[in-house]
């Protein structure tokens, strides 16, 4: 099952990124940045697709929570050091 939602995710990031490429690459074709059908179909694409990948990293996240590792933010949250005057956020 891990490695169905895994696979899934990587098939939707792949997709994503393709329609990503494919904006790329119209958007410098396109006239007085007036947005064409295209365009707007891909951005569509775009979110449709980021919403998935969420969508599935939440579900196997509920299940599995090393499947997910701690964000850079999560790591700084985590880790604070106090002094006199209160508790300051460590940098990395």
């Amino acid at each position: 099952m891990e490695v169905d939602h895994r696979n899934a995710a990587m098939e939707e990031l792949v997709r994503g990124r393709e329609y990503a490429n494919q904006l790329g690459q119209i958007i410098p074709l396109m006239n007085n940045n007036s947005p064409t059908l295209f365009a707007q179909h891909l951005v569509n694409n775009i979110i449709h697709s980021f919403t998935n990948i969420l969508t599935l990293l939440n579900k196997h996240h509920k299940t599995d929570s090393s499947f997910i590792s701690p964000t850079k933010s999560e790591e700084i949250s985590q880790d604070t050091s106090t002094t006199g005057r209160g508790c300051y956020k460590r940098r990395y």
